[in-house]
């Protein structure tokens, strides 16, 4: 079957340090407001020229991220969370995130950097905007969605 990108699930929390996972209700959904998701993973890889002919190409890094555009509105926790920690750097940006795959049927987890943070930007009859980036700091860890899909699943119908 085949599914839309608002079919997948996006979550950011809170950041206490890596071995403090966040309760489930520190979790919000990254969705209300936003219009486009774009995967912005990048890989690096090496070239190897052997002298019998043969040739490899090696993945060395990936960077899973996506990112993320729409119409800011502060009474949206994760916007209003978003818009207080674009002044800061580095540790200051640093967030739990979560995707749940369309299917429901994988998850990932892991701490994440917010960069490239905009808002309200444009022509001065646009609505305010929002753009901001996810950047997973490591490979996250994958994982079946269990509990949060239950809530995913209760999010989405309360939406519709």
């Amino acid at each position: 079957m085949m599914r839309t990108n608002v079919d997948s699930q996006h979550f950011i929390a809170p950041f206490v340090d890596a071995n403090t996972k966040p309760k489930e209700s520190d979790w919000m959904k990254v969705a209300a407001g936003l219009t486009s998701i774009t995967d912005g993973t990048e890989e690096t890889s090496q070239e190897r020229n052997y002298l019998d002919g043969e040739r490899t190409n090696a993945i060395t890094a990936i960077s899973w991220a996506y990112s993320f555009a729409g119409d800011f509105n502060p009474d949206i926790p994760v916007h209003e969370y978003i818009d207080s920690i674009r002044l800061k750097t580095t540790g200051g940006r640093k967030v739990w995130y979560r995707v749940i795959r369309s299917d429901m049927k994988k998850q990932w987890e892991g701490h994440a950097t917010v960069s490239e943070i905009k808002v309200a930007d444009g022509e001065a009859d646009d609505l305010e905007s929002l753009e901001f980036k996810v950047r997973y700091d490591h490979i996250p860890e994958e994982s079946t969605p269990g509990a949060t899909l239950a809530k995913a699943a209760e999010t989405k119908n309360t939406t519709k």
